[in-house]
C-alpha cells in the first residue's frame, strides 16, 4: 500500500514561523531519540515572497565520496503548484445569449481574456513522521515587524556556514560518550573542525538576532524539544497552529501544473558541490593553528636565547 499524500497550503505560512519536523527515515529516528524530542529537525521560514515561502535550515548530506556533511542552506517550501481555471460570471441571465456570443471570434478572444487563473503553493508532508508549526500569536508588534524585516539579511549571512559538531550538540544528551561512539557507527551527525549550529540552535539565534529571544536560555542550549515546548509556555508568545488550517485538499477542478522536487534536489546538490570546499577550509585552518602554534614555539625559544 503507498504512502498516502497529505498537502498544506504553504501559501498561509508567514516569514517567522518555525516548522518542527520528523522525516521517516531512520536517521530522524535517531536525532529525535538524541534530542529526546518528537521532532528531529527545525526551519525559520524568511521570505514569503519572490516565488513562494522559502525557509533557512541547518542540514546534513552526502557528499559524492559518501562523507556527511553539514550546512546552513535556504530552500523553497513548495514542492507542488495546483492551479485552477475559472471564468467570472456573466451578468446576463440569458444561456442562449451567452452561447451565441462565444460564436462571434472577437466575443471568443475576449472570453478567454477574462478567464481567471488560481495558484496554490502545496507541499507533501505525508512523508513526515511528524510535522508542527509554531507561529508568533501577536505579529502586529513593531518589534516583530522589525523582526521579519531582518531574517533576509540574517539568513544571507549564515548561508553556507557549517553544521554543528558531534561533542558539541552531545552535551545535551544523556550519556554523551554513548552517543559519540553510537555516531561513529551511524554518521547522522559530521565531525567539523569549524564552530557551526543545529537546526534548532539557527532559529534561536536568527529570533534572538532580531531582538525577539525566544528563551533566557542561549541559542546553543535551544532543541528541537525547548521548541517544541513553547507553545505550553504562559510567557512565551508562540502558539501552535493547526494543520487543518494548512491542509489543501485538491476538488476536481485543480490541476496539478508543476512539480518543485527537483528545486529542492538543486539545493541538496549545492551542498554536496560546497561539501568539499568546507573540507578545504577546515583543513586551511588546521593548517594555520598549527603554523601559528610553531610560530610561538619559535618566538618562545629566540626570548630564551636574548
Amino acid at each position: 500500500m503507498g504512502r498516502r499524500e497529505r498537502l498544506i497550503d504553504v501559501g498561509k505560512l508567514r516569514a517567522g514561523d518555525i516548522i518542527l519536523t520528523r522525516a521517516s527515515g531512520f536517521d530522524s529516528f535517531l536525532l529525535a531519540l538524541f534530542g529526546r524530542s518528537r521532532f528531529s529537525h527545525a526551519q525559520i521560514v524568511f521570505s514569503v515572497e519572490d516565488g513562494g515561502p522559502r525557509a533557512c535550515e541547518a542540514t546534513t548530506d552526502l557528499t559524492s565520496a559518501g562523507e556527511l556533511v553539514g550546512l546552513v542552506r535556504t530552500v523553497f517550501l513548495r514542492d507542488h503548484f495546483y492551479k485552477r481555471a475559472t471564468r467570472p460570471k456573466s451578468k446576463r441571465a440569458s444561456f442562449l445569449r451567452d452561447y451565441l456570443s462565444t460564436l462571434v471570434p472577437w466575443r471568443k478572444k475576449k472570453l478567454a481574456s477574462t478567464v481567471l487563473e488560481t495558484y496554490v503553493s502545496t507541499k507533501d508532508i505525508g512523508e513526515y513522521a511528524a510535522f508542527q508549526v509554531l507561529r508568533v500569536g501577536d505579529q502586529t508588534t513593531p518589534a516583530f515587524v522589525r523582526f521579519q524585516q531582518s531574517l533576509p539579511k540574517f539568513c544571507d549571512e549564515v548561508h553556507l556556514k557549517p553544521y554543528a559538531d558531534v561533542a558539541e550538540l552531545a552535551k545535551f544528551a544523556p550519556l554523551t560518550p554513548l552517543w559519540i561512539a553510537l555516531n561513529r557507527i551511524v554518521p547522522i551527525i559530521p565531525n567539523h573542525i569549524l564552530p557551526g549550529l543545529f537546526c534548532s540552535q539557527l532559529v534561536a539565534l536568527a529570533y534572538k538576532d532580531g531582538g525577539l529571544p525566544l528563551s533566557d536560555k542561549e541559542p546553543s542550549e535551544i532543541t528541537p524539544r525547548l521548541l517544541a515546548g513553547l507553545a505550553k509556555q504562559a510567557k512565551s508568545a508562540m502558539i501552535t497552529i493547526p494543520l487543518a488550517q494548512l491542509e489543501f485538499v485538491p476538488g476536481n477542478d485543480y490541476v496539478r501544473d508543476h512539480n518543485f522536487r527537483p528545486q529542492n534536489e538543486l539545493f541538496t546538490q549545492r551542498i554536496s558541490n560546497n561539501a568539499h570546499t568546507f573540507r578545504l577550509f577546515e583543513s586551511l585552518d588546521h593548517q594555520l593553528a598549527g603554523l601559528m602554534a610553531r610560530n610561538s614555539e619559535v618566538l618562545r625559544k629566540m626570548r630564551k636565547l636574548d
